[in-house]
């Protein structure tokens, strides 16, 4: 419920009542509408609908009142809506067990927590995948960069071992350059991707699921990218270091 809303004004047989959000509802908190020749005023505005699966009125101007005002002006006196949140831990026996109650207050009853769920785990499973093969892309990808980059400038690393440089040393050169382009390429991804993922989200899944899915940063999903991204870094250096290691100095300086 937004900000400046008034609900207790509601309750009763009373002239105010509540109105859903919608950006093309030009009817704010304050405002006066008339029905059946009554004034009524808007004492306050939900943010999204509880009587559609995406929390949209899809462009309809849907108005709650208390069941004495309804009865006053429909007249009809066995209506109600009971609308439930759950949490996402319930379990199945105790939905059955509100099911069960539920059946002998109302004469239709939905679960809409299936349908949402579903297509939510749907929605995931399709792209945690597509996820995972980007992910095996840019592992191989890395490898086969750092190893192309360090295959090229091989007679400049055996030249250095030649005026005396260490193996160790030469590994700890390849894995500080290495490790550069890994921790700046991770800020530029965040820099970019983050805003991307928020902007994403909202539009394929706020947009259709309602207010309840909302867009978090996804800490544990950077935590496995940036180990993801480390350990295929230190896969990328320690083959190609090795092989120069391994290497005969003489071999090389006779090509010079």
């Amino acid at each position: 419920m937004y900000k400046g809303s008034e609900l207790p004004k509601v309750f009763g047989n009373s002239k105010y009542i509540l109105l859903i959000y919608d950006s093309g509802n030009p009817l704010r908190i304050g405002d006066k509408i008339w029905i059946n020749g009554e004034e009524f005023e808007i004492a306050g505005m939900l943010k999204y609908s509880p009587f559609s699966n995406d929390g949209k009125t899809g462009g309809e101007i849907d108005i709650i009142c208390s069941e004495e005002t309804g009865v006053w002006l429909t007249g009809e006196k066995n209506y109600g809506v009971i609308d439930m949140h759950v949490e996402k831990d319930i379990t199945e026996p105790e939905i059955n067990a509100i099911k069960a109650i539920a059946k002998e207050i109302v004469n239709i009853f939905q679960d809409r927590r299936t349908s949402k769920n579903g297509l939510l785990a749907l929605f995931k499973a399709m792209v945690y995948g597509f996820l995972f093969i980007i992910a095996l892309i840019s592992m191989f990808n890395i490898i086969n960069s750092i190893s192309m980059s360090v295959s090229a400038r091989t007679r400049q690393y055996e030249a250095m071992r030649a005026v005396g440089m260490e193996g160790r040393q030469l590994s700890r050169m390849i894995s500080a350059e290495a490790y550069t382009y890994a921790f700046f390429g991770c800020i530029f991804g965040c820099g970019i991707g983050l805003p991307a993922s928020k902007v994403i989200y909202t539009r394929l899944v706020t947009a259709h699921f309602g207010e309840l899915f909302y867009w978090t940063v996804p800490v544990h999903e950077l935590l496995v990218i940036l180990v993801l991204m480390f350990v295929s870094v230190a896969i990328a250096v320690y083959r190609p270091s090795k092989r120069i290691r391994s290497m005969a100095v003489t071999d090389t300086i006779n090509e010079l």
